[in-house]
């Protein structure tokens, strides 16, 4: 008896770490079970009334006061629960307002629906199968509740995870085929896609490497695709195979056999989704320079021939492959076939059996390699030429660098939601992860480097800012003069370069410079084939991996379980907005009647109330700083100021305002006023120059 004392108590003290959250999300899930109806955010669209009394604190991490002396939160989630009526019953208080709010009756869907929302809290939280199995424990202990009592006691039953996984074995290490077919099946399934009729699938592919440790070599090469037609299926990455070993396969073909047996069959017959036919294509394969010269069989990229756009011969200059020339006949899908460029190549890759896949154009050149990481880090961190970490006369002063580094972190409070990083010191540069350098190519580079670059440098990035910004602009990059215009831009930053530098600056990714505008006219904006989503999705996979012991199956089993969670977009439709922490603290206009909010969030962006989210621009140009978001008459509306004195921030090489970029008199603003949601342009990110200007870029994702 003791001893099972002991065992409760240990229990009892793990009971916070995970009780809470799981019955939180059983009871903030059924809202979801139950005719999708969300109760911890306001949903707006025009199609639909918003009901006065909607829940805007029960969210995921919020406790709530239910008013019940001498109850344990724990106890009262559970108690909210009656099993003779099978109703959820309660009373929450709206912590910002006061107000007292009836929930909504919830009818359960008994033991079913709580071991389904508790499997999807566990996959969504990477909970352990130890952690799971203290949970049920406690649970099961629940007398009051006779659900808990029908809840397994193994995790890998409540989680479907299979029992045998038969891996194969590829040298040198072990390969796993999940299969195109089912998993898109699966994540249709997962996430209740509803199909047209005239829906097709084109498909991007991702291969790379992926380090497991710094102790050792054990690494993961997945094949990952991504839906790019298909609006509901843009965001998920899918994995299709997976290969687990000390190096990468030894075999590039055996290794892509399996997919590409699959890929071609898909694309001569089409892909069979809810007793439908669609079409399937694969229209890209995206890869880093290293990962493509192994699944191409083709030289890498210190090689002479190793450009896969042209045929120019490099030249080895310094120690450094250089391609100095920047006119050279275009490589073709038919001679790489043929391969009439011989010392271009390595061997005959199998990736050339899949039909309509052209073997040049459909393997676009990824800028979060070829930009970020290659020509942005090689200006700033290469020992010879870069300004922070090279040598005279490129080296920036060591006060200089001090001065960077001290406006950078003075920026870090002003840059918006939508950015995962902040600022940070430049002398952490040679850290910086891909999208630090985007973020200082395409926003705060302009502004920090102004005084402290002399012009010929600053002259020389502003070329290479303006020609990224314009690939990368959705609009930008439909219109081809204007592309042609960012090409012009490229090779004057390539020129400039080699004069500052010498031709020992153009190296391969440098080089790739002159191609980049190729792919932007086949494809779109560069965000639309780079490997950014592959990139962030890589994590999961290692965060997937809980000992060191059979990795592969470890990820394997993960996502088996993911299958079984069956998960929803809150903000499925594309007029569809959600605003939350309300407020009333005003202004309000002459709307005396009106709910205010500080966030609204939508497809696109997100609004709210603080110094970094709080900035848009119109559809007539106009840059509005936002001091109010409010709901009045089933309406959104935006309260604010408009800024009355903007000018062009830069004029070389182009006037900064036709890309709508502007310097702003940051006091000079006009009355308040009030704007429609249909009247942003875009959400805006504002930086200060000084303490009487500021810069407004327009966010380009």
């Amino acid at each position: 008896m003791p001893k099972e004392k002991s065992k409760l108590s240990y229990f009892s003290r793990r009971i916070n770490q995970y009780a809470n959250a799981s019955l939180a999300v059983i009871n903030d899930d059924l809202d979801i079970t139950q005719n999708n109806t969300e109760h911890n955010v306001l949903t707006y669209s025009p199609t639909n009334t918003i009901p006065d009394n909607t829940l805007l604190t029960k969210q995921f991490n919020t406790s709530v006061d239910c008013h019940q002396q001498g109850t344990s939160e724990v106890e009262l989630s559970c108690k909210s629960y009656s099993r003779a009526s099978s109703v959820f019953e309660g009373e929450i208080v709206d912590d910002v307002t006061n107000r007292s709010i009836e929930c909504v009756p919830l009818v359960q869907n008994d033991c079913i629906s709580i071991k389904s929302n508790l499997a999807k809290w566990a996959v969504r939280n990477n909970i352990t199968h130890n952690g799971l199995r203290e949970l049920i424990t406690i649970l099961r202990l629940e007398t009051d509740i006779a659900n808990f009592h029908h809840l397994p006691s193994d995790p890998r039953t409540l989680l479907n995870t299979p029992r045998n996984v038969d891996v194969v074995y590829l040298s040198p290490g072990y390969y796993y085929y999940f299969g195109i077919q089912t998993s898109i099946d699966n994540l249709i399934n997962k996430r209740s896609i509803k199909l047209a009729n005239d829906d097709t699938f084109e498909v991007a592919v991702n291969i790379d490497g992926l380090p497991l440790s710094n102790s050792n070599s054990s690494s993961l090469w997945p094949i990952l695709i991504q839906v790019k037609s298909i609006e509901g299926l843009k965001s998920e990455i899918i994995v299709t195979a997976l290969f687990h070993g000390p190096a990468k396969p030894t075999n590039a073909n055996e290794f892509l056999r399996d997919f590409v047996t699959e890929a071609t069959s898909l694309t001569r017959n089409g892909l069979y989704v809810n007793n439908k036919w669609y079409s399937f294509k694969i229209s890209m394969l995206i890869c880093d320079a290293p990962a493509k010269s192994f699944v191409l069989s083709i030289k890498g990229h210190t090689a002479y021939f190793s450009c896969t756009k042209c045929n120019q011969e490099g030249c080895f200059i310094n120690n450094v492959m250089s391609f100095p020339e920047t006119n050279n006949k275009s490589r073709t899908d038919i001679e790489f076939r043929q391969q009439v460029n011989e010392e271009h190549h390595t061997g005959k890759s199998i990736l050339t059996e899949i039909p309509n896949f052209d073997m040049i154009k459909s393997v676009p050149l990824d800028y979060m390699h070829l930009v970020c990481l290659g020509v942005m880090k090689r200006l700033l961190v290469h020992s010879k030429y870069g300004w922070i970490f090279g040598k005279q006369p490129h080296k920036l002063p060591y006060i200089k660098v001090e001065q960077l580094s001290a406006y950078l972190l003075s920026l870090r409070n002003f840059i918006p939601t939508e950015f995962n990083r902040k600022t940070r010191n430049i002398e952490e540069c040679k850290r910086y992860k891909a999208t630090e350098f985007r973020l200082l190519l395409l926003y705060t580079g302009p502004i920090v480097f102004r005084e402290v670059l002399n012009k010929k440098y600053y002259h020389m990035f502003l070329s290479l800012h303006v020609a990224t910004l314009i690939f990368c602009s959705v609009d930008h990059s439909r219109n081809l003069e204007i592309v042609d215009y960012g090409q012009k831009l490229m090779n004057c930053f390539i020129t400039s370069a080699s004069k500052s530098y010498g031709n020992d600056f153009i190296s391969h990714n440098v080089h790739g410079l002159l191609h980049i505008s190729d792919d932007v006219k086949h494809f779109g904006n560069l965000d639309t084939f780079s490997a950014f989503p592959f990139e962030n999705y890589m994590k999961n996979l290692k965060n997937m991996v809980r000992k060191g012991d059979k990795p592969l199956k470890q990820i394997i089993h993960r996502l088996h379980e993911s299958t079984t969670v069956k998960t929803m977009n809150v903000l499925e439709s594309k007029n569809g907005f959600s605003l939350s922490q309300e407020h009333l603290e005003g202004p309000v206009l002459h709307f005396k009647s009106s709910r205010q909010y500080k966030v609204l969030k939508c497809n696109e962006y997100t609004l709210k109330l603080n110094v970094s989210d709080c900035f848009m621009i119109t559809k007539d140009n106009a840059v509005v700083k936002i001091l109010n978001i409010i709901q009045y008459e089933n309406e959104i509306k935006l309260i604010g100021q408009k800024f009355l004195t903007m000018t062009d921030f830069f004029s070389v090489p182009c006037a900064s305002s036709l890309f709508n970029i502007f310097k702003i008199c940051s006091h000079e603003k006009g009355s308040l006023n009030v704007w429609q949601l249909s009247d942003i342009k875009n959400k805006v990110l504002f930086l200060p120059l000084n303490e009487e200007s500021a810069v407004a870029y327009p966010l380009l994702h």
